[in-house]
Parts: C-alpha cells; sequence; structure tokens
C-alpha cells in the first residue's frame, strides 16, 4: 500500500496542470485524450472541495493506492 499526501496549494497546481493538459489535446484535435485529462482533472478538484471543508491546518488529502 501506497500513500501521498497533498496539500490545497498542490491539489490546485495540479489541476491547473491538467487543465492545461486537456486544453492543449483539444487544440492538437485529440479530443480522448482532452477528456481524459478533464475526467482527472475532476477527480481533483472534486477531492479539493472535500480537504477544503476542514480548518487550515488540517487541509491535507492522504491519497491511498491500495492493490
Amino acid at each position: 500500500m501506497n500513500q501521498i499526501s497533498l496539500t490545497s496549494g498542490e491539489l490546485m497546481d495540479l489541476i491547473s496542470l491538467l487543465e492545461e493538459a486537456s486544453i492543449q489535446a483539444d487544440d492538437n484535435q485529440d479530443p480522448m485524450l482532452a477528456t481524459y485529462y478533464y475526467r482527472i482533472e475532476q477527480q481533483f478538484q472534486s477531492v479539493l472541495e472535500s480537504v477544503q471543508t476542514r480548518q487550515p491546518e488540517q487541509r491535507v488529502a492522504n491519497l491511498i493506492l491500495a492493490a
């Protein structure tokens, strides 16, 4: 099992990068890749919204990969 911790700022950075990647893929006329990045962006946006409901000192997302 692996775990990573992301602050709300790090989540916002990831969301921004995914948005840029989605736009670039769309500009390159690759709608499947654009949709792929967009869906990941939306998942991180959902995590960010959840993190922002917490107290400022506890605004960290712990993502766990269990295989």
